[in-house]
């Protein structure tokens, strides 16, 4: 190795081999020569204090002894299609430059495995290379190599040597990305070296001419590695590198020094760090320490089907603890009759599992069903896979040395535990025995016999447990306001609000313990520290684990009113404490190029959702919460972040589980938007573009065509059958839906105008009139607003249901109820369609110069004689809209609803003639048969 070329990476493929990566192509004839090391000197007493764990403590951990040091068993070359997976591209021996996909790649980030693939960028016009057959990636079949881990097929794109020459002649560092032939763009992954943003702020590959895919070698190792571990590749100390390399191709292991020992400086090198000054100081010995080898591919595919958590035996005779933590060096479990982490602890040591991969665990004699306990695990310290890795012998207390020691983290608390006391522990242990919903006595009194209704029945409230709690109308204690307890019994009144209304569903948010600092303090639940937990701060008694019997008598309350529950999930991130990060950073964490944590979430890092444990731990959550609490569905936050394959994963693992489970995602993250890759699958999604666009149409924006599309169910790019598009346009997020429409000044809809009142009906009529799934936000209905703050994550004040309003705005409030009765009666049956109808099903009539539409559901007679016809005029100005001559007099019509409601018998209704008039701020709803 050079200082030219320094080598920036390194990693497994398996236990006993991998690949390194120099900053550029290696250019010499020969191979480097190399060694592999340990990178730090291991201790077990550095790192965090463990606090009160004084009863039983076991004595420090001697120094480990000095690992022993696998030799190489080959050193050559790697295929320069290695880089493809990185870098986006190759350059093959005969010079062509090959735009390359890995198909793993390609799957995960889009579930793309089927659509046309094409490579787009500043050379062909970007947008316009999709369906061009000229730059259309075909597969290629890697044949021939034994590497481990080799890609099954990569995706291609070649131009030959000439067309190479002219690319780089025009764009020197031309940018690129690849593209399906529906437009769906295809993230960079977050550790190419190559990731660049243009001046619009996109992410995107950028061709560099100097790293062609000749600066990858891959090793072979003669024995494997020890995760436990840290190993580094590093030249040769004093090597005057490359007259004394071997041979390329050639092995390399009879050429070089024992691996096991350690090498001295060369006075060279000490020589030329010594005359460098402090900065190049540093880079002189990081070149000759080398870079740590990551963990590769195969590292996240490392699983157990083994049950996790504290586990209570069938006869109650034993405990067992278990852990997934691939990488520690050692875990202990610290078992405590109080939830005080003040309170001394028993210390119990767990051994790695004889058989299973990453698996620990420990046996406690007896049924310790309600004690408390924490983990603490001893593990490598995380730095940047850029940092050079520590001297051997480097000085205690050193940044280097830091960086390399075995450290004993905080308390961890267990990923599976069923219930805890507070966001950082402790852990309670539940015999599962003891928690089946059945027998809870507030369940048993009234079987849960509930049927989760079909999708396209669904109509959904979004609500939060304390906003429907806190104001609720009745007598409850300061504590019951507060969670579970408290809702239930508002949900079990008489005049409970939701019954009223008459969703059939609500969708709570988070309910999974999350990282409020108090249990009386305000908190959304976005930020997760357990997925398995009730979130302490809705139970009554916490240290009792209440929150499950609670839970559970709130799901069955819920059935027992005919409402569905949808759970607000957050899977891809963690709040704080990152239980997670404590026990293997990398393997459940997205990191960037630099070793830097992922942070699409905008919370701080990225769930590695496809490491194999990550997505059972995903799986293993949601089918908890099916088996032990009921609840009919999900909805996944900031879904894009789990990727397509993950998600295909999951709907199949939890159908097999309940088949008629609730699955809608949140498409989006800051990082991209996938629904229209959902669409071949089982999922449903908050649909934004709805959202937006009801707010500009009933504003007066917007258009006629986007309501034709959005009104029929957003087919074609969004949803491939209706219920895929959950259509709403207000959720927790951003101001309430008066506060973003209203004429009022900052956005302040606490007393709307009579103008916000008529908008906020045609919202809601061409809400419930449109097909897909509709879903408003709790309070919505009687014009909740949050006086035009924006952001009210923690604003319990803000956000919490002023029952009051309903008395204030009823007419408002009996117009949703209306249409919701109307959309779930059989009468309202053509509005929920399963499957996509016919193209011939709807007829939409327009007028000239205005955003007023007419549509005709059924008007090819396709589902019987019934016919249903809603017009809106969202404009300041009357129109007429023309249907023609024939409409009026097939079919026989009459009025049942307008913008102040549905109508009575002794109502005012308006006829259907040949040109319907429809007044300012107005919309109609008629019934009628052939």
């Amino acid at each position: 190795m050079t200082s030219h070329n320094p080598l920036i990476r390194a990693w497994l493929t398996s236990l006993k081999g991998g690949v390194i990566e120099y900053a550029r192509d290696w250019e010499e004839i020969y191979v480097p020569a190399l060694r592999l090391r340990p990178g730090g000197a291991p201790s077990g007493g550095a790192g965090v204090s463990e606090g009160a764990v004084t009863q039983i403590q076991s004595p420090p951990s001697p120094p480990a002894a000095e690992p022993e040091v696998p030799a190489f068993a080959k050193l050559e070359p790697a295929p320069r299609y290695v880089a493809a997976r990185r870098y986006g591209y190759f350059v093959r021996e005969d010079g062509a430059l090959v735009f390359a996909l890995v198909r793993e790649v390609a799957a995960a980030a889009a579930g793309v495995d089927a659509e046309q693939l094409y490579v787009a960028g500043d050379f062909n016009g970007w947008e316009g290379a999709a369906g061009d057959p000229a730059w259309e990636l075909k597969p290629f079949q890697i044949e021939g190599d034994t590497a481990p881990r080799a890609p099954r097929q990569l995706f291609c794109c070649v131009l030959p040597l000439a067309q190479r020459r002219s690319l780089m002649s025009a764009w020197p560092r031309a940018q690129f990305k690849f593209v399906t032939s529906q437009n769906q763009w295809l993230n960079v992954p977050e550790d190419s070296p190559n990731r660049v943003k243009d001046a619009l702020g996109h992410i995107n590959y950028v061709i560099d001419s100097t790293r062609t895919g000749r600066q990858f070698f891959r090793f072979e190792l003669r024995a494997p590695l020890d995760l436990s571990q840290e190993w580094c590749i590093a030249p040769l100390a004093g090597a005057p590198a490359p007259a004394t390399h071997a041979p390329q191709g050639q092995p390399v292991s009879s050429r070089l020094p024992s691996a096991a020992r350690a090498e001295p400086q060369s006075a060279a090198l000490a020589k030329k760090e010594a005359q460098a000054g402090p900065g190049r100081a540093a880079a002189v010995l990081g070149e000759a320490l080398g870079v740590p080898i990551q963990p590769g591919a195969f590292f996240f595919s490392i699983a157990s089907e083994l049950p996790l958590g504290a586990l209570v035996s069938a006869d109650g005779r034993e405990t067992c603890f278990r852990l997934f933590a691939p990488r520690a060096a050692g875990v202990r479990l610290l078992l405590a009759k109080t939830p005080d982490a003040a309170a001394p602890a028993e210390v119990v040591s767990l051994a790695r599992h004889a058989t299973e991969a990453g698996i620990w665990e420990t046996t406690v004699e007896g049924n310790l069903h309600g004690r408390y306990y924490w983990y603490q695990l001893e593990v490598l310290a995380e730095r940047s896979a850029a940092v050079p890795a520590a001297a051997p012998g480097a000085a205690s207390g050193g940044e280097g040395a830091a960086a390399t020691e075995r450290a004993r983290t905080a308390r961890v608390l267990d990923p599976y535990a069923l219930a805890c006391v507070g966001h950082a522990g402790p852990g309670i242990v539940i015999d599962r025995a003891r928690i089946n919903r059945h027998a809870n006595p507030a369940i048993a009194r009234w079987p849960d016999r509930f049927a989760t209704p079909q999708w396209q029945d669904l109509v959904i409230a979004e609500a939060h447990v304390r906003d429907l709690a806190a104001r609720a109308p009745i007598e409850l204690s300061a504590e019951e306001r507060l969670g579970f307890t408290g809702l239930r019994k508002w949900v079990e009144s008489e005049g409970f609000y939701l019954h009223r209304l008459g969703v059939n569903c609500v969708e709570l948010q988070p309910v999974q313990e999350f990282d409020n600092r108090s249990r009386e303090e305000y908190h959304w639940g976005y930020m997760p520290v357990n997925w398995f937990a009730p979130a302490s701060a809705y139970a009554l008694e916490p240290e009792r684990a209440s929150g499950i019997a609670e839970l559970q008598a709130l799901v069955a309350a819920f059935h027992r009113r005919g409402i569905a529950v949808i759970l607000d999930v957050v899977y891809n991130h963690q709040g704080e404490p990152a239980g997670l990060i404590s026990i293997d950073r990398q393997y459940y964490f997205e990191l960037d190029a630099e070793g830097q944590l992922s942070n699409w979430s905008g919370c701080g890092n990225d769930l590695r959702a496809h490491a194999a444990m990550a997505k059972r731990l995903i799986i293993d959550s949601c089918r908890h919460f099916i088996e032990c609490y009921g609840v009919d569905g999900f909805r996944f936050d900031l879904a894009e972040l789990l990727g397509i394959e993950v998600l295909r994963d999951i709907e199949a693992a939890l159908k097999r589980a309940k088949p008629d489970v609730i699955l809608i995602a949140e498409p989006w993250s800051y990082r991209g938007h996938i629904a229209g890759a959902l669409r071949d699958t089982g999922w449903s999604s908050w649909n934004d573009g709805y959202r937006n666009f009801i707010r500009d149409y009933v504003c007066g924006g917007s258009s006629a065509e986007a309501l034709e599309y959005f009104i029929k169910g957003s087919p074609w790019f969004w949803s491939k059958f209706p219920a895929q598009t959950v259509n709403y346009s207000e959720s927790h997020d951003d101001r309430a839906w008066v506060d973003s429409i209203t004429e009022n000044a900052h956005h302040d809809g606490s007393t709307p105008t009579a103008t916000d009142r008529r908008r906020t009906h045609l919202m809601a009529a061409l809400l419930f009139a449109s097909l897909g799934i509709p879903m408003i936000a709790a309070g919505q209905d009687f014009l909740r607003s949050k006086h035009g703050v924006n952001n009210t994550y923690q604003r319990g004040d803000l956000n919490a249901l002023d029952y009051r309003r309903l008395l204030r705005y009823p007419s408002t409030h009996t117009y949703f109820a209306d249409w919701i009765a109307f959309r779930r009666s059989a009468a309202g049956r053509l509005l929920r369609q399963w499957q996509r109808p016919g193209e011939g099903f709807f007829r939409c009539y327009r007028t000239p110069d205005s955003t007023a539409c007419a549509v005709v559901y059924n008007f090819d007679a396709s589902q019987g004689r019934q016919r249903l016809l809603f017009a809106i005029n969202p404009t300041g100005a009357d129109v007429e809209i023309p249907l023609g001559e024939a409409l009026p007099t097939v079919t026989s019509w009459q009025q049942i609803a307008n913008h102040e409601g549905f109508l009575s018998a002794n109502g005012m209704r308006q006829p259907v003639t040949s040109q319907l008039w429809l007044p300012a701020l107005s919309c109609g709803l008629w019934q009628g048969s052939l």
